[in-house]
């Protein structure tokens, strides 16, 4: 298990140096590193497709969200916080068309990034990404299920892992 979570660090620390074009230093008005804005709400159980929730994670959202990118209709937006910092959003989705609404919003702000198309048994399976310094987005979708665009601060993020592996989470 550890040598699995070594890796994982490798490769977060290796796309730090990469980089795409209009990295995002968060999402909408919140920052990365942000504290929790007084009026966000807290979620009280861990959205079933998030994986996040260990020692000193939790999970708002912004109860004044517009739940609209462009043209593509959202199911909601939450925002993650380790240690009271914000370091990753989800946009979660569902449906072909506002995939590809979300798809070309992402393209025309970070360019094209890596795309993968993997067939599979329980439907398609697409995937866009881009990797950063500051940040790292990334576009999935698996057919009937809700799909989700994930926008982290690849710093922040490097750091928790980091911790976790260290056996520090909170």
């Amino acid at each position: 298990m550890k040598r699995f979570f070594s890796l994982l660090v490798v490769a977060l620390m290796t796309w730090g140096a990469l980089a795409f074009q209009n990295e995002p230093t968060g999402f909408r008005s919140a920052k990365w590193g942000d504290g929790v804005p007084k009026d966000w709400q807290k979620v009280s159980q861990r959205p079933k497709d998030i994986a996040f929730g260990l020692a000193g994670d939790e999970i708002y959202v912004n109860p004044k969200d517009e739940l609209k990118m462009g043209g593509a209709k959202l199911d909601a937006i939450y925002y993650g916080f380790w240690k009271g910092k914000l370091c990753c959003v989800w946009v979660i989705f569902q449906g072909r068309e506002n995939l590809d609404a979300l798809r070309d919003i992402c393209i025309a702000q970070y360019g094209p990034g890596k795309a993968q198309n993997v067939p599979n048994p329980g439907g398609e399976l697409i995937n866009f990404s881009w990797r950063g310094k500051t940040a790292c987005v990334s576009l999935d979708y698996k057919g009937a299920s809700p799909a989700c665009l994930t926008i982290q601060s690849a710093p922040l993020w490097e750091q928790r892992t980091a911790a976790i592996l260290a056996g520090a989470g909170s």
